[in-house]
């Protein structure tokens, strides 16, 4: 019996094809590497985001340090700096406001010592005042850094 005979050449062709790529899929789904290209490409993205990370943070470094130039020396770790900025939005709100968020920045800082040489450096800095659409463009930058820092970790792990 011959269960095929009622197709013509091109519906054959048309099941050939469509079989073949059901195969593929198929082989491509079992093969052992994969494995290893899903690594490369998540090494890959790593490396990506690593740079864009930098950038981003850079600019964020050289937008917050118009208004606060002497913290870019108390705290080199600029990942630390973004932290410190997303806390404290700007560097009046760590003269005026400094007891409210004292004990946060000395969890992110680690250092009492630090967290005070940053609240002397804010009460005689020579930063610009800065603008509430910067502040806010400033929180939003450090958001995403900080989003990505932990998309970072989730990919890494």
């Amino acid at each position: 019996m011959n269960y095929l005979s009622d197709f013509d050449e091109k519906d054959m062709n048309a099941m050939s094809l469509g079989l073949a790529h059901a195969s593929s899929r198929y082989k491509v789904q079992f093969s052992s590497d994969k494995v290893d290209t899903m690594i490369i490409q998540a090494i890959h993205l790593l490396e990506e985001i690593d740079k864009e990370m930098n950038n981003y943070a850079m600019r964020l470094k050289e937008w917050f340090g118009w208004h606060f130039p002497e913290i870019v020396k108390l705290v080199p770790d600029i990942y630390i700096l973004v932290k410190i900025i997303l806390c404290v939005k700007n560097r009046l709100r760590i003269v005026h406001d400094y007891d409210e968020f004292k004990d946060q920045l000395i969890q992110i800082v680690g250092s009492e010592d630090i967290v005070n040489q940053i609240k002397q450096s804010a009460d005689i800095s020579m930063g610009v005042t800065i603008s509430e659409e910067d502040e806010i463009q400033m929180q939003e930058l450090g958001l995403c850094i900080n989003d990505m820092i932990e998309y970072r970790k989730d990919l890494a792990n």
